[in-house]
């Protein structure tokens, strides 16, 4: 594949970052709380560290990271920018890694669907910011290696439960976010139930493992036209990723 050099924007923004350190955690903190409608905050001793090179994470190099025991935000190496700094951000907003019962399944079990709501919410703010920049088109398209969507199927999954169920944004920040309710065990069954959904934060093998389970609870419920529109959404045959964010982030 020929190297694609990143857009010019690329540096302006990590020079920036650079330059303010923790104050762009605090303005990413920001502009999520404003384009997602949530009071939430990083923890207030959180920490911006930046590193030359990148992280690796289970023997994939990873863009950065949250260590939520040392509230620690990482940026790794040049394949980091805005996109990367509002997911890690993300992080340390999320009841999953600032909940201490929470975080060891968060890190373990439930490692792949933290991250990947977590980028369904991070393309959700660069949606509501693509006036301002053009970060979202660029993670949809994965125009450029550093803007680039990751764990997109969990990411579309999210998606079409999103659309197919009709969830609303408030509904999947009382979930997601640190202090958004005072049990976040309570809140969690409830949604389920409300929803008629298995329980989603769980060591699934995989993406697939994780539809088919939804699509069971949704036949098991009498939902058959729901199962199958999600069936469809999920499918990357049949719809294109960019026309399902584009329509669910519209609506959410």
């Amino acid at each position: 594949m020929r190297f694609r050099p990143p857009p010019p924007c690329y540096h302006e923004v990590r020079d920036a970052i650079k330059r303010h350190g923790i104050g762009a955690v605090r303005r990413a903190a920001q502009v999520i709380g404003r384009t997602l409608g949530v009071k939430a905050s990083p923890p207030g001793d959180v920490k911006l560290v930046l590193m030359e090179t990148p992280l690796r994470v289970e023997g994939v190099l990873a863009r950065g990271g949250y260590d939520p025991y040392r509230r620690i935000i990482v940026l790794a190496g040049d394949l980091w920018c805005w996109k990367t700094l509002i997911h890690e951000t993300l992080h340390s907003m999320s009841a999953f890694f600032r909940d201490e019962e929470l975080i060891p399944y968060s890190l373990e079990e439930w490692r792949l669907v933290v991250e990947g709501l977590t980028e369904f919410l991070t393309g959700c703010v660069l949606y509501r910011q693509r006036r301002e920049r053009e970060c979202y088109e660029y993670w949809v398209r994965r125009r450029y290696a550093p803007c680039r969507i990751s764990y997109e199927r969990y990411v579309r999954t999210f998606a079409a439960l999103t659309q197919t169920l009709g969830i609303t944004r408030c509904t999947l920040n009382k979930i997601f976010f640190h202090g958004a309710v005072r049990d976040w065990r309570s809140e969690y069954w409830s949604f389920l139930q409300s929803y008629g959904l298995p329980d989603l934060f769980r060591a699934w093998r995989g993406p697939q493992e994780l539809e088919g389970a939804i699509l069971k609870a949704l036949m098991d419920g009498g939902r058959k036209r729901a199962a199958e529109e999600f069936g469809v959404l999920t499918d990357e045959e049949l719809v294109d990723l960019k026309a399902l964010l584009d329509s669910t982030y519209s609506s959410l």
